[in-house]
């Protein structure tokens, strides 16, 4: 975080800022990181009340699990398939990155893979599997994506 002068959090969890102050805030004091950089935390869904800004990096690990019909919790469930929720996101995203800019996003295997990455090239959308990360469970895959 320290090489961009502009950081913006998002996320639809009110609470969760709270966490995340204190943490940012614990970072830089037992670090000795001065504030060199504008940050802004917003409460919204996925990047809507960004209007007017372009980022060289979008970082996202959205709710990527399928839902469950007997639990709600916008927080891990994505969708009825588990992936609406990532490529709402990602197309929403598109509009903010820089011509050269990314967007990193998680993706697990309990979610169609075939069918995420044919909704990406649906779009146009150019990408490719940076990383995975195999845990006991599922695998996760971190997309590398661009204009």
């Amino acid at each position: 975080m320290e090489n961009f002068s502009l950081v913006v959090g998002t996320d639809i969890d009110m609470n969760i800022f709270k966490y995340i102050k204190e943490k940012l805030h614990e970072n830089e004091f037992e670090n000795n990181i001065p504030l060199k950089r504008e940050r802004f935390l917003i409460c919204c869904d996925s990047v809507s009340a960004i209007t007017n800004l372009k980022f060289d990096l979008i970082v996202s690990n959205p709710p990527y699990l399928p839902d469950d019909k007997d639990i709600k919790d916008a927080t891990i469930y994505g969708g009825r398939k588990g992936l609406e929720t990532p490529l709402k996101f990602i197309n929403e995203s598109m509009r903010l990155i820089n011509t050269h800019g990314k967007i990193l996003v998680i993706i697990s295997s309990l979610v169609s893979i075939d069918d995420f990455e044919s909704q990406l090239l649906k779009y146009g959308i150019k990408f490719k599997i940076a990383k995975i990360k195999n845990l006991f469970f599922e695998k996760l895959f971190l997309y590398e994506i661009e204009k």
